[in-house]
């Protein structure tokens, strides 16, 4: 259940990037935004102010922003509206319009990867937790706060490194060495 939340702010933290893309866009060139919305079907929730109306709708799959003069139901745009309208809009404008939207989505991806590059990864060290009685580790002598350094020669800097070795080891003994109280032990 937890995977499918996630999944679904994830997409949604997409969306609302991508869409906000196109809206900014929209609002630079002078273009009337009548709907910003985040998923698609029935409205959960919405505000309007001035001329558009967000909301979030219940299929969270996708999302959109209605622009003025977009489609074929605008036809009949009044005169005062008219320079608000996309259709009335300059090529270049509207093509900044609509890549607007992916462009932002690619913007978001270097800005949460740098972050990211900059910050770091939380690697999860290879500190042994928890032994039980009559598993192989606690056969071999493998104690609670153990730190596994090397397996069959290979060192070991993080936790996926020791799943990693034992399971090219392909059944295998291996040979582990672990810091304990600040000595080696095999």
């Amino acid at each position: 259940m937890i995977y499918v939340a996630a999944t679904i702010i994830v997409l949604g933290i997409l969306i609302f990037v991508h869409e906000f893309g196109h809206f900014l866009a929209a609002k630079i060139c002078n273009i009337y935004v009548w709907e910003f919305s985040i998923g698609f079907g029935p409205k959960i929730f919405s505000f309007k102010k001035n001329e558009t109306e967000y909301k979030i709708s219940l299929i969270p799959f996708g999302g959109y922003v209605k622009l003025l003069g977009e489609d074929d139901e605008d036809n009949e745009i009044t005169e005062d509206l008219e320079k608000y309208s996309f259709a009335k809009k300059s090529t270049l404008q509207k093509i900044f319009v609509i890549i607007s939207g992916p462009l932002s989505n690619f913007i978001f991806a270097v800005f949460v990867f740098t972050i990211i590059a900059l910050k770091g990864i939380y690697v999860i060290e290879p500190y042994v937790g928890e032994v039980q009685k009559g598993m192989p580790a606690y056969t071999a002598g493998i104690k609670k706060g153990d730190k596994i350094i090397e397996i069959n020669g290979k060192k070991v800097t993080k936790w996926s490194d020791i799943s990693d070795i034992i399971k090219n080891s392909n059944g295998k003994f291996v040979i582990i060495k672990i810091l304990r109280d600040n000595k080696i032990l095999t």
